[in-house]
């Protein structure tokens, strides 16, 4: 598990060309263990940053993009990323996340937006002088799933999505290993029967309003509602190897992980399978997400929760 960690964080951010490096890695994978899998696509569209600026007494200063349109930002318009994109989310803004020292774009706005870490949000607060801009493109992409297993009749369905913003071991090269490896794992038992896994390429941002996130999972409920309709569980691992892992039913987190346009219709059998979120939090959408924040005990036992719940046990 930690190699395919380690293999996927090296393509940095996994949006667009890199998502596509990504799922020809989990495809030769899954070759190698012989397990079959279909791949379908979908229209999607996705921010290309050209340039982030933040210039703070007429010196530049690091930061990133996390707005999905071009456009100057007010300086004086600041906001924690660490509450929900939705209250900001047609408003230029500078975004920090207070637990992560360096920028971390936990959220987006469909007007101009850029991240930057605490320490410059300090700085921007006492300067004499600053301005802010980006210019991002929008551009038209093809995303895919990778789907394993049982496509009939299912009565599990897992979920996990290998896209990233940074280079996102976390968030979600844990998750994606975690399923591969179940699935891999199950196939050799002849136990895959019952399970459909379900890899998602563009779960992370695409110009979905207002909510920007999970746009593979909507492409994969158009498809497939009747499968979520008929599954006995559903469980979308996400976020793992940092602390002890578990089952959350927590409405909030389900609506945040799986933002999916039915979800209400599905609440009672969706399990978010996931680990330590103030850990999280610190590295979160940030050049630290990195395999050195992952223990393999912690990564371990939740394979292992996946695999039993896969079971039925």
């Amino acid at each position: 598990m930690f190699k395919t960690i380690r293999m996927l964080t090296r393509l940095g951010t996994r949006q667009g060309k890199m998502a596509d490096k990504a799922l020809g890695y989990l495809c030769r994978t899954l070759r190698a263990s012989k397990v079959d899998f279909v791949i379908e696509s979908f229209s999607t569209c996705i921010p290309m940053f050209k340039k982030a600026e933040l210039v703070i007494d007429e010196k530049r200063i690091g930061c990133v993009g996390c707005g999905l349109t071009s456009g100057r930002i007010p300086t004086t318009s600041t906001a924690s990323s660490l509450v929900s994109s939705r209250l900001m989310i047609d408003t230029p803004v500078i975004y920090c996340n207070a637990k992560c020292p360096v920028p971390s774009p936990t959220n987006f706005s469909f007007a101009p937006a850029i991240g930057v870490s605490p320490a410059i949000l300090k700085r921007l607060v006492s300067a004499k002088s600053s301005r802010a801009s980006l210019v991002v493109k929008k551009q038209k992409t093809i995303g895919h799933y990778l789907l394993v297993g049982n496509m009939k009749d299912p009565k599990t369905l897992v979920f996990s999505h290998y896209d990233s913003l940074g280079p996102g071991a976390v968030d979600n090269a844990s998750g994606t290993a975690i399923a591969l490896s179940a699935a891999a794992e199950l196939n050799r038992k002849g136990d895959l029967g019952s399970t459909l896994f379900v890899f998602d390429g563009n779960e992370e941002v695409s110009y979905d309003y207002p909510t920007y996130w999970g746009h593979g999972y909507r492409e994969f409920e158009k498809r497939y509602s009747k499968l979520l309709k008929k599954a006995e569980r559903i469980i979308v691992a996400d976020c793992v190897g940092q602390g002890k892992s578990a089952f959350i039913k927590d409405p909030h987190i389900v609506n945040l992980a799986f933002p999916l346009k039915g979800i209400h219709d599905l609440k009672g059998k969706i399990s978010i399978l996931s680990g330590n979120f103030e850990k999280l939090m610190a590295v979160y959408h940030s050049e630290l997400d990195l395999s050195t924040q992952i223990s393999g005990v912690d990564l371990e036992r939740a394979r292992k929760l996946l695999v039993r719940a896969c079971s039925g046990r």
